[in-house]
Formats: structure tokens, sequence, C-alpha cells
């Protein structure tokens, strides 16, 4: 009995805690862009797993620090796209991981011009003595559909030997259709379906390997249970972006996208 008495009185206090969350929601700190920023999902080299307790080809959630087996991959929800150019400083000559500039896509580029080393994937920019480059960047910006953990918001950077998997990725997007009420067909919005990103290692030569992403397609969205109050979500954070209220703080990184003998895979 006593036992029974405990648990209504548990269940009476979840609640109560349950209703004062939601009458105070939206209460936040007073903080502007300068004071957050979108945070990355990314795939780990051999070497960036040992800081985490993962393996190479996994994936990380730089803010919840959640981390995805490669083998398995992590799902997400596509909300918005974006291209951009971004300039980086020579390694040797510059300290900073800071870029020098982001170009937009309809921005006049810097003349560049590739290596003779075939292993060699960037654009360096043309004049001077300084192997600054410029990198082509397909950004996806993303909810992670967790069930466990919940949702969050990330920005996915594909660039160098990753391009081809943004275009594939791409194409499984602009082709879902959904049907109205009278049978007619239409573009779905990106967040109308969740997809799979997993991970495989690549070798093109014995001392060349990296990581790609291969994204499939899971399943589509649907308007009733659970799925519901993510897609508001996902509305609500695709108003963001093209309102401009999304800022992404970008640092050069070995990030996996061609490394030096990456190990084994997962």
């Amino acid at each position: 009995m006593a036992t029974a008495k405990k648990v209504a009185t548990n269940a009476k206090k979840e609640v109560a805690v349950a209703d004062i969350f939601e009458q105070n929601a939206g209460r936040r700190f007073d903080i502007d862009q300068d004071d957050k920023s979108i945070p990355f999902i990314k795939v780990l080299t051999a070497e960036m797993a040992d800081d985490y307790d993962a393996k190479g080809g996994d994936i990380l959630h730089t803010s919840t620090g959640q981390i995805y087996k490669g083998s398995e991959g992590i799902y997400v929800i596509p909300i918005a796209y974006e291209r951009v150019f971004i300039h980086w400083q020579d390694r040797q000559l510059s300290d900073t991981k800071a870029p020098v500039r982001i170009y937009k896509k309809n921005e006049r580029l810097p003349e560049t011009f590739r290596s003779e080393d075939p292993s060699d994937f960037k654009d360096y920019i043309s004049g001077g003595q300084k192997k600054d480059y410029l990198e082509d960047t397909r950004q996806w910006y993303v909810m992670v559909y967790d069930e466990e953990n919940g949702c969050n918001a990330g920005m996915i950077a594909m660039k160098s030997t990753q391009l081809k998997k943004s275009k594939a990725w791409m194409d499984l997007c602009e082709s879902r259709r959904k049907k109205t009420a009278n049978g007619k067909l239409y573009a779905a919005p990106y967040w109308s379906h969740l997809y799979c990103l997993k991970t495989k290692q690549v070798t093109r030569e014995p001392n060349q390997r990296w990581y790609e992403w291969l994204p499939a397609l899971h399943r589509a969205m649907s308007d009733e249970g659970t799925d519901l109050p993510i897609i508001e979500e996902c509305i609500h954070y695709e108003n963001m972006f093209f309102e401009g209220q999304i800022e992404v703080k970008y640092e050069e990184e070995n990030d996996g996208e061609l490394v030096e003998d990456a190990g084994p895979g997962f």
C-alpha cells in the first residue's frame, strides 16, 4: 500500500514539474547571434576518434557530444541547404583556424589553380607565394532524429571528395513527391522525409584513405503522432535560416575528407 502511494505521489510531482516547464516555455537568456552558433555533424578520422572513445568513421554531433556508429548511421531531416566557397589560409603560414572570407555561390570568386600532385584536391588561389585555397562546400542544415537523446539541429559540411555524395543526396531530396487530396503530385519539402547517413572508408592508393558519407532515404515523415512536433520544429528552424538567424563558426581542421593512412575501418 505504501509503495502504491509513493508511486502516485511521484507521478503527481512529475506532472507538476511538467506543468511548470510548459507554463514557462520560451523563457531564455538575453542573447544574440554572437552568443551562439550552429553545431557541426562530422565524420571522425582514426586520429580524432581517440579523443572521443570512438572509431574512425564514427559520426560526432559537436554540441551534444553524441557519437553515432558509422556502420549504423545517423538519422537526419534536411531543412536547408547552402553552397559556399571558403577561402582558407596557408596552414604553414598562419596559426588561425578561421577562414579569410566566405563567398556565396553568386559572388565573383578569385582565380584558382590545381597542383600537379594528383592526390591534392585543393583549388589554390592564384597570385602571391602563399598556398591559400578556396574550398567548394555544400552545407546541409539538418535536424538529428534521435528517439533516445532527443532531436537537435546541426550542420553537415560536404566538400572535396564528398561533393558527389552531396549531389546524390540532393537528387534524393529533389525527387520526393507527395499527393494532394485530389491525387495531384507536388514537390515535397525537404523536411518531409527522414534520411540515414552512414559512412564508409575509401582507399584510392595505399596511403590515401578517407571516409565518405552514404546518404539513403529512410522513410516519409508522418503528420500524426510523434513526428508532428518534430516537423513543427523543422519549420521553425527553416524560418530561422532564411531570416539569417543561424550563424556558422568555421574552423579549419583535418576532418577526414582525405587523410594519410586512416587505419582500419569500423
